[in-house]
């Protein structure tokens, strides 16, 4: 999905987190659990997600935006 396309969803994706968007990467932060960052891949068409963010909000986010399945340990 193109950047500006995650960028428009993230928003509603996490109600309530911070977001600095005006710096290369994006960054969005819920003060607590989570950070999230993202950036246009440089090597490929597409979008870079690096999210530390617990397992539940990784999976959710990554089947919202049309990426692969995960399944990961809690």
């Amino acid at each position: 999905m193109p950047l500006n396309n995650v960028l428009d969803r993230l928003p509603r994706l996490l109600p309530g987190w911070s977001a600095a968007l005006s710096g290369d990467p994006a960054l969005y932060d819920d003060g607590a659990h989570g950070r999230i960052a993202v950036r246009a891949s440089g090597t490929e068409p597409g979008t870079r997600l690096y999210i530390e963010a617990p397992a539940q909000t990784a999976e959710r986010l990554a089947e919202a935006l049309g990426g692969p399945k995960i399944n990961l340990p809690a």
